[in-house]
């Protein structure tokens, strides 16, 4: 649906470039501007509106996020789901609407934990457990795997960037230690050679008074 109306949008958006530039050739140069100008933003909302749809990720969340709303009275997350190996009937539900239609019998909570690919909903009975599992399906999956790895490969460029860049100021700072310590070698040798040339010189003015 999102994609239909994204392409709806970007014909839109032509339309008014194409009027943008009639208007032009008419000689209204400030309203064929303004025009135009729309007619871009106009267009990038269409693509973003594709571009959406074009990511069945979108849809696994979205449809999570409704489950998480509509029940929420019933709802209650958990980081550790309670454990159920050693009920006797383990009963897996292909809809979350069945699940809720035990939680109304029973009038017990709904457990929920988040994963990275998937959303365990359960209903834990001394004698029974009712699970509804949300998964990502495989091309989602796949697609946020490639995300993922696209992150963690921007991630570590990034971090290589910023090593080499302090390794470099380090460098950097070395350099000018050693630029510092190198000069201040250099001027006590150049003090030291002046000392040693005025004591020359007055080692030679002294025999010259002597010879006289």
């Amino acid at each position: 649906m999102k994609d239909k109306i994204g392409w709806t949008i970007i014909v839109c958006s032509t339309l008014l470039i194409v009027l943008s530039f009639y208007i032009l050739a008419c000689g209204y140069v400030e309203y064929s501007f303004s025009l135009f100008l729309l007619s871009v933003i106009v267009f990038i909302i269409g693509i973003v509106f594709i571009k959406r749809a074009g990511n069945p990720t979108n849809s696994y969340y979205k449809e999570l996020d409704e489950i998480l709303n509509k029940y929420k009275t019933i709802l209650k997350k958990t980081k550790n789901l309670p454990t159920y190996d050693n009920n006797e009937v383990t009963i897996n539900f292909k809809n979350m609407e069945d699940l809720v239609d035990i939680q109304e019998k029973n009038n017990n909570p709904i457990f929920y934990k988040k994963e990275n690919d998937k959303c365990t909903f359960m209903i834990n009975n001394e004698e029974e457990t009712y699970i509804y599992i949300k998964k990502l399906n495989k091309e989602e999956n796949n697609i946020k795997n490639e995300v993922d790895k696209k992150e963690e490969t921007t991630s570590k460029k990034k971090k290589s960037k910023e090593e080499k860049d302090n390794k470099k100021e380090e460098i950097i700072e070395k350099e000018k230690i050693t630029s510092k310590r190198k000069n201040s070698k250099e001027q006590k040798e150049n003090k030291k050679e002046e000392k040693d040339n005025k004591k020359d010189n007055k080692s030679k003015k002294y025999e010259i008074e002597i010879l006289d």
